[in-house]
């Protein structure tokens, strides 16, 4: 059996566990653990080998901050390697705010940058490991897609959470283990009501959503929340737009 103390709180933080049994002699055995916690919060980033993008488009176009996230929406991250040495596996340690995110094993996808690995990924509320590692030996070293990470936006979502890789561990290729503290994080901002059309920002195509829902009792175009989408609307809207 694994136990994994995950502090709940920023920098080092220590606590106990209790262990009952029927052992006459030790019926309770107390154990100190240990661990350096990592806020889920803004905080000086810690680059490492390993990097973040949020624009699902092929290739690192290092987007880390993200609007137009809503309840029971998915959030992915992709994951690119820069100038790994020669490595047969990989893995990260994320955490996040288990209140407003939840992650589903198996949501964890890797590419081949390491022909024929076997993904591993594990997780309790908080905290996701997820890698891959080479039983056959394969290496790979350079930079390129590692693969996607997905998390599940719930209905405790509200105006902004922060994914952070908090720790990379890459196994090289002459048997060692070389691990680097990290903080990469990646920003999740909930939309403006005035983005109809989900697109992360306030523009044109909101705009037309507008004027067609003018005059009406569209509840999605209603900012004001009176019952019917009219001047008010339109100043809130004009408030809005290009963010």
């Amino acid at each position: 059996m694994t136990v994994v103390f995950v502090p709940q709180e920023g920098g080092g933080q220590t606590g106990f566990l209790t262990i009952s049994s029927n052992d006459p002699d030790r019926p309770v055995v107390t154990i100190e653990v240990a661990g350096v916690g990592s806020s889920v919060g803004p905080g000086e980033e810690i680059p490492g080998p390993i990097k973040v993008d949020l624009n699902l488009a092929e290739g690192n176009q290092g987007l880390t901050t993200t609007t137009g996230v809503r309840p029971g929406s998915q959030v992915t991250l992709q994951l690119f390697a820069e100038d790994f040495p020669e490595v047969t596996g990989y893995g990260v340690r994320v955490v996040y705010d288990e209140s407003m995110l939840s992650y589903a094993l198996g949501n964890f996808t890797p590419s081949d940058f390491i022909a024929g690995a076997t993904p591993l990924d594990t997780g309790i509320e908080g905290l996701v490991d997820a890698g891959v590692v080479s039983l056959s030996g394969s290496a790979a070293s350079g930079s390129g897609f590692l693969g996607d990470i997905s998390f599940d936006v719930g209905n405790g979502f509200a105006d902004s959470t922060f994914v952070i890789i908090t720790e990379i561990g890459l196994s090289l290729s002459s048997g060692s283990l070389q691990t680097y503290p990290v903080r990469i994080t990646a920003t999740l901002l909930e939309s403006s009501p005035a983005d109809f059309d989900g697109d992360g920002s306030v523009g044109f195509t909101d705009f037309l959503i507008f004027a067609i829902a003018f005059n009406s009792n569209d509840t999605k175009c209603d900012l004001d929340g009176d019952g019917s989408v009219g001047f008010s609307d339109f100043l809130l809207f004009a408030l809005a737009f290009g963010k």
